[in-house]
């Protein structure tokens, strides 16, 4: 019992028909079925009347009991509409599935970009703190470098130093900027990708209307 409480709705099985006249179909054989049954059962009995009336309410509950589960078209029955009043296209199951799939689809991409604006704020202002944190260190041992070069009569350059420290400041910087570069990209791609899933799936919404 507690896997079938488990099952989705959409899960269920249904009774679907293609039209509403094959639904009326199913109803007349059952009343019909019915009506024998009752003949063969009561014939005439002195109750007979009264019975009969007792199952002819039971029918009608069950019928009215299994509205929420018939499909007429691809429509749940008590929105489906009589096929003498208009005209109507044969559900296309396939693209059922293809548009709750796009739904779905759309509504991945809105969570992604929503997480992505609440992160991109906390990671673009850890790399400028690293940033300006490098060019400051860079700056101080460049200040140092200076004085011992001032007090130098020589004026000798450090070239294992200095030299290759500039080089490894120029490398972080260059990456930095790589990095923050490449984080402005993603967020116009999500949301792009996420226009042409709500584009998609608006376009199939109409068509289906």
């Amino acid at each position: 019992m507690s896997g079938s409480a488990d099952t989705s709705a959409e899960e269920l099985p249904r009774i679907s028909v293609d039209s509403a006249d094959d639904w009326r179909r199913v109803q007349a054989s059952f009343d019909a079925a019915l009506e024998a049954a009752i003949a063969a059962a009561i014939g005439k009995a002195s109750n007979a009347d009264s019975v009969r009336e007792q199952l002819r309410r039971w029918r009608d509950a069950t019928f009215e009991a299994m509205v929420p589960n018939v499909r007429v078209n691809g429509l749940d029955l008590e929105h489906a509409v009589d096929e003498s009043q208009t005209v109507t296209e044969p559900f296309d199951e396939a693209l059922d599935r293809n548009i709750w799939a796009l739904d779905a689809e759309r509504t991945a991409w809105d969570k992604t970009l929503s997480d992505r604006r609440r992160a991109a704020p906390a990671e673009v202002a850890a790399m400028v703190q690293n940033m300006l944190d490098s060019a400051s260190a860079d700056l101080t041992a460049h200040d140092h470098d200076g004085t011992e070069q001032e007090d130098d009569e020589n004026m000798t350059i450090d070239n294992d130093g200095s030299v290759d420290e500039s080089h490894d400041a120029a490398e972080t910087h260059a990456t930095m900027r790589e990095s923050v570069l490449q984080l402005t990209k993603d967020i116009p791609d999500l949301m792009r990708r996420k226009q042409l899933a709500t584009q998609a799936s608006n376009t199939i919404f109409a068509s289906k209307s």
